[in-house]
């Protein structure tokens, strides 16, 4: 590459520290944290709505699409499993709402809601 009928030693590095910085920039790190890459899609595609955002930045942020796409539906599976039985928990924890229960003895005791609580 370097050929000293041509550029100088001094030349010479000066291009190659051009060529560097050029690159470097071009070449750039992609933001390190989730809300990085939030905000770096959010710059670039304006058009999305917020949750396509969240979610294009997900995939960005995962950088492996099976991971990316593993992890975020057994999140879903977990908040929708669990997080049906949250309302009847609050539900249940109404004192005016007694009279209107089937089954006086909860099969459940105390310790299980604690345990369920601690889950989610």
């Amino acid at each position: 590459m370097y050929d000293p009928q041509i550029l100088s030693p001094q030349q010479f590095a000066n291009e190659c520290e051009s060529y560097r910085n050029s690159t470097t920039s071009l070449f750039s790190s992609p933001p390190e944290t989730y809300w990085g890459q939030f905000d770096e899609i959010s710059k670039y595609n304006v058009h999305f709505n917020v949750l396509e955002r969240l979610w294009a930045a997900w995939y960005a942020f995962m950088q492996n699409d099976v991971l990316a796409t593993g992890v975020m539906s057994f999140v879903m599976h977990e908040l929708v499993y669990f997080g049906r039985s949250l309302p009847w928990m609050i539900i249940d924890r109404i004192q005016y709402l007694n009279k209107y229960k089937i089954q006086n003895v909860c099969p459940f005791n105390n310790s299980n809601n604690v345990t369920l609580t601690l889950i989610m």
